[in-house]
């Protein structure tokens, strides 16, 4: 029983001709319930001794069992001591960010294997930091409960060395049968506090509506920006002890709550005004002073 360990991924390619590479680790650790909610590359203070360990035994386990394909190894690390996990045998969703700090496009490597073709001159070079936030249809002050809808309104922050993985868009709805993930936004700088900075300012210029829904975008923010975090090199358990804590806090970003619900009454007051209108003059032969709306307060529940 490992506990309290780093989640640590060694992202593998390997051709038909034998050749295994390791292109680059991950770490995996802020997960929620084992759920995976923020993820960078390369992992913060781990010794090159420790990640060598690693992707020498990554690399020795793909040749071992003549695996074929890009596949990612997964280890938990407790203190210097890496523990092998499992293999998964495929892409992983946090592929983009190795592809970010190496310049490696991973599709392409998992297409050209599967046609047979060597990869014995691949060549990468490892350049700055990547960090990946999974933007998700859920609510996360109700205890993170899945929170669909129709996307009403989808514009992400685009800019240099921002990336933005989804295929949702204005009008897509978001189905409750199925995983909850909106987007994945990736943004690089040359070091860790860098990359962290351009993910928040990302962040909060992703304009994100979901109606009849709930976004973890303000939940995202409040994580990169917490002490914990902009530390580094957290483990696995200490998300939910933060969740906790934040819970017993009942800190909701209380400074902004009234903004926010005066915001979203003056808006459902404008849609149902404009509902009303649309009503009225839809039949102009047959204007009557009943079917006039009365001018009187509404009560709007939020």
């Amino acid at each position: 029983l490992v506990q309290g360990g780093r989640h640590i991924e060694v992202q593998i390619v390997a051709d038909v001709h034998g050749n295994v590479f390791s292109v680059g680790c991950r770490d995996c650790s802020v997960q929620r319930r084992h759920q995976k909610v923020i993820e960078e590359a390369p992992p913060t203070g781990l010794s090159d001794e420790v990640r060598d360990q690693m992707t020498t035994a990554a690399v020795r386990l793909a040749k071992s069992v003549g695996y074929v394909g890009v596949g990612t190894v997964e280890f938990l690390v407790s203190g210097t001591a890496p523990n092998f996990l499992e293999i998964n045998p495929r892409l992983q969703v946090e592929h983009g960010i190795t592809e970010e700090v190496t310049g490696l496009d991973l599709v392409e490597l998992q297409i050209r294997i599967g046609r047979g073709e060597s990869i014995a001159e691949l060549t990468w070079e490892e350049r700055g930091v990547a960090i990946e936030a999974r933007v998700c249809a859920e609510d996360p002050d109700e205890g993170f409960l899945p929170s669909p809808g129709r996307v009403v309104v989808f514009d992400p922050a685009l800019g240099p060395h921002l990336r933005l993985d989804s295929g949702v868009a204005t009008g897509t709805q978001v189905p409750s049968d199925f995983d909850s993930l909106i987007a994945k936004l990736i943004a690089k700088g040359a070091d860790r506090d860098e990359a962290r900075a351009r993910l928040v300012c990302a962040l909060r210029d992703f304009e994100l509506v979901v109606k009849g829904g709930a976004t973890n975008k303000g939940y995202l923010l409040e994580l990169l920006e917490s002490e914990p975090y902009r530390e580094g090199a957290v483990d696995t358990r200490w998300l939910d002890h933060w969740n906790a804590a934040r819970d017993a806090d009942g800190v909701r970003n209380v400074e902004d709550a009234a903004d926010a619900l005066v915001a979203a009454s003056i808006l459902a007051y404008q849609q149902a005004r404009s509902a009303a209108r649309s009503n009225f003059y839809v039949d102009t032969s047959r204007i009557t002073r009943d079917r006039v709306p009365p001018s009187e307060g509404q009560e709007i529940d939020l």
